[in-house]
């Protein structure tokens, strides 16, 4: 971004607000699965292991989240 960090605070507090509001319209399981697959990579079978669901269904989960948070129901 250009300019002082002034004028960019806006901007990323905007985009913060927005990721949180999106966030907010995933049940638990999604927000952390997606959270913890999309933003540091932990692979799906130590997700899976932590919510107690096989690696397969936390793929589902994660795709589902992705499409919401894209903005598909």
């Amino acid at each position: 971004m250009n300019g002082s960090d002034d004028e960019d605070t806006p901007l990323a507090d905007a985009v913060r607000l927005a990721l949180l509001d999106v966030l907010k319209t995933l049940s638990p399981a999604e927000r952390l699965a997606f959270v913890l697959h999309g933003l540091f990579g932990l692979p799906y079978q130590e997700i899976a292991a932590l919510l107690n669901l096989s690696p397969a269904a936390t793929r589902r989960l994660v795709a589902d989240a992705r499409r919401r948070v894209d903005g598909h129901p």
